[in-house]
């Protein structure tokens, strides 16, 4: 078997690669299932955004009052659910959440940047979210010295 070049190993890795937005990972309403199953006992009012404790009370508040209408199975999802929503307000809130968005926000602004500056070059952003999220990883793939220099100096502007 022959080892595989450079441009061989940067195409498998950016075929595989996938960039998500730490954002997208926190819930903040009820899953479409859930507000699906509620419609067919009539439960409304609970597809909402939730963004505060007392949202997620008032929802609470219409699954307990409508709770005897459902199944035991919809209503621990329905509560399981919350709890997920509630858990991830909180860690939004922390100061360890607050600093990983902050950092997650840079990081996107940084992709965008480096799309719209490097349009025809292989570009790789991430960081470790839990060994070291401060740290931002970069990874453009230059063709010559001199575009590596001059990917080199763009950076060092931001």
């Amino acid at each position: 078997m022959r080892p595989m070049d450079k441009k061989q190993f940067m195409q498998g890795l950016n075929d595989s690669l996938i960039l998500w937005d730490v954002g997208r990972m926190f819930h903040t309403r009820l899953s479409d299932e859930v507000h699906g199953e509620l419609a067919v006992f009539g439960i409304g009012s609970v597809d909402r955004e939730l963004t505060t404790s007392r949202d997620c009370e008032e929802v609470a508040e219409v699954i307990e009052s409508n709770r005897e209408r459902m199944d035991a199975a919809l209503y621990a999802d329905c509560m399981a659910e919350l709890g997920e929503i509630k858990d991830d307000m909180k860690w939004l809130a922390s100061k360890t959440g607050r600093r990983v968005m902050e950092i997650e926000h840079l990081l996107a602004e940084a992709r965008q940047k480096a799309k719209e500056c490097f349009p025809l070059n292989d570009i790789i952003m991430g960081r470790d979210m839990m060994e070291e999220p401060d740290n931002l990883t970069i990874g453009i793939v230059a063709r010559t010295r001199e575009k590596c220099k001059l990917i080199q100096k763009t950076i060092e502007g931001w």
